[in-house]
């Protein structure tokens, strides 16, 4: 997979899924206590701690911050070509060490400004419409496979709610071919809907580590 699909490939899941999200709010009161299955995993000891705002949470050491400036330029150019309003943000990105295998995987986070306060429940109806990505990804000629269903859990002692779901995207290149697995989060914070992406180039199935991240996590409003 090339640079420029890997990017592609990245922008545009993020702008599928917050369109689904733009289109989908309803708007319900929270409960006291989450209402949603115990999705908590345990987090290694070696994990390092890391804080961006408005959440801190621990994760594989030797992470480092990224430019990601490449990251929102592609945002807006995917944008424009599928209508999705500009109020889409990545403001930070963070990349890991190089794996022995030579790849370097990433951590992308984003919010979409809604203009009320948001709560879990409004993203419900978003599980039934995840397919709507499926086809967004073979816009760019690239096959893709769902690897977890989108659910929503609920992570950790704060009870962080999130909708999570995974693909895998794959492209043949001079004959080989490259994977990515895409494990997104959504958390619904004030008036902002938060997104994580994790880009992992290393491994070619799900794994723990998005419920990890979120398993650990605390958020500062």
């Amino acid at each position: 997979m090339s640079k420029h699909q890997n990017k592609a490939a990245r922008s545009l899941i993020l702008l599928m899924v917050l369109a689904l999200a733009m289109t989908s709010l309803t708007g319900c009161k929270k409960e006291e206590h989450s209402i949603y299955s115990d999705g908590t995993v345990t987090v290694p000891d070696t994990y390092a701690s890391y804080t961006v705002e408005p959440m801190t949470f621990r994760f594989e050491a030797g992470w480092t911050s990224a430019n990601f400036d490449d990251a929102q330029n592609q945002m807006e150019y995917l944008g424009a070509g599928i209508g999705v309003s500009d109020n889409l943000c990545i403001y930070q990105r963070l990349k890991s060490p190089v794996y022995d295998q030579g790849t370097v995987n990433y951590l992308d986070f984003g919010y979409m400004q809604i203009g009320h306060t948001v709560e879990m429940t409004e993203l419900e109806e978003i599980l039934e419409n995840f397919d709507q990505l499926s086809s967004g990804v073979k816009k760019l000629e690239l096959a893709s496979s769902q690897l977890q269903n989108a659910r929503i859990r609920a992570y950790g002692d704060n009870e962080i709610e999130a909708l999570t779901v995974c693909y895998r995207i794959s492209a043949s290149v001079n004959g080989y071919t490259i994977s990515c697995v895409e494990q997104l989060a959504l958390i619904p914070i004030g008036s902002r809907i938060y997104l994580i992406l994790y880009s992992d180039f290393t491994n070619t199935e799900d794994d723990p580590c998005l419920e990890r991240l979120l398993s650990s996590m605390t958020i500062t409003e």
